[in-house]
């Protein structure tokens, strides 16, 4: 399964639900946007907000009160972020335990719900919005329950460094997103893959670039498309993930400093290997499949 994106009227798209006639600023980032890494404090904020949701929707059933629009948190969102005008495109992903029986001991998770965009927007009111738009707004899944929660894990992707490429092929697999545009006669299509997908699925870019232009809700032959009439933009993505067992740790500890060791950009090496471990795979759920 693949994340989505619900925001399409603001001209934004997820890794494999595309839009077609996404104009030029919704791809836009500032060279100061390069710089932005994803952090513990970010994944820590989107679980304060779905409690706070989760919370506030139980209170409403049982009273006529409103329930408040501020998210109470450890962490306040101004704080946790390089500038209060940071902008970036971003994903807000959603995975779930799944145990399959009491002697695994390796965690396995199946994603619960994911939505992002590509357009550039202020980061302190975003994140709380995708926080909740993926935990209740994937049309894919039910809404998020509170009996859920221990089970979860949570990750934020930052869209960065976007740049354009010289040809369909300036890109390196497992290092970049790719986001590609062509024009069949008056019709415009479009469609981006976070940069781990081509990775995860074992595509070569003929095979990504094939697999964008069918998920652009182009229906024709993709090989009879020429690569010069197909424009490609690509971009990395810092990412960080944390479960709800790290943060009930962060809240019980009041952790409150950043954590951008946990983080990476551009996670493989330009062979497409995990610069780790050679021989790992990549464990992220936060792709489409």
């Amino acid at each position: 399964m693949c994340p989505r994106d619900t925001k399409k009227q603001e001209s934004s798209i997820s890794d494999a639900t595309n839009t077609s006639g996404t104009t030029e600023s919704s791809v836009a980032v500032s060279d100061k946007n390069k710089e932005l890494i994803a952090t513990h404090e970010l994944c820590h904020y989107c679980f304060d907000v779905i409690i706070h949701e989760l919370s506030s929707s139980k209170n409403r059933k049982g009273s006529s009160r409103n329930a408040s629009n501020h998210t109470p948190s450890l962490l306040t969102i101004e704080n946790i972020l390089p500038s209060p005008d940071a902008s970036c495109p971003l994903f807000v992903t959603w995975d779930k335990k799944v145990v399959r029986n009491s002697r695994e001991e390796t965690k396995h998770y199946e994603l619960r719900g994911c939505i992002g965009t590509l357009a550039s927007i202020p980061l302190v009111t975003a994140l709380r919005e995708y926080a909740i738009l993926s935990a209740f707004r994937d049309g894919r899944f039910e809404p998020m329950r509170s009996q859920e929660v221990p089970f979860l894990r949570v990750a934020v992707s930052l869209l960065v460094n976007y740049e354009e490429c010289k040809g369909v092929h300036d890109w390196i697999v497992g290092v970049h997103g790719i986001l590609l545009k062509f024009k069949i006669g008056d019709t415009c299509y479009n469609a981006t893959y976070l940069p781990e997908v081509a990775h995860e699925q074992g595509w070569t870019q003929e095979e990504a670039i094939s697999s964008l232009i069918r998920k652009s809700g182009y229906y024709g032959n993709p090989h009879e498309i020429e690569s010069s009439n197909l424009e490609c933009i690509r971009y990395q993505s810092s990412k960080t993930w944390l479960t709800y067992d790290e943060y009930v740790q962060r809240c019980s500890t009041g952790s409150s400093n950043p954590s951008p060791a946990m983080t990476f950009i551009a996670p493989y090496d330009e062979d497409g290997q995990d610069r780790n471990n050679k021989n790992a795979t990549s464990t992220s759920r936060s792709t489409g499949w």
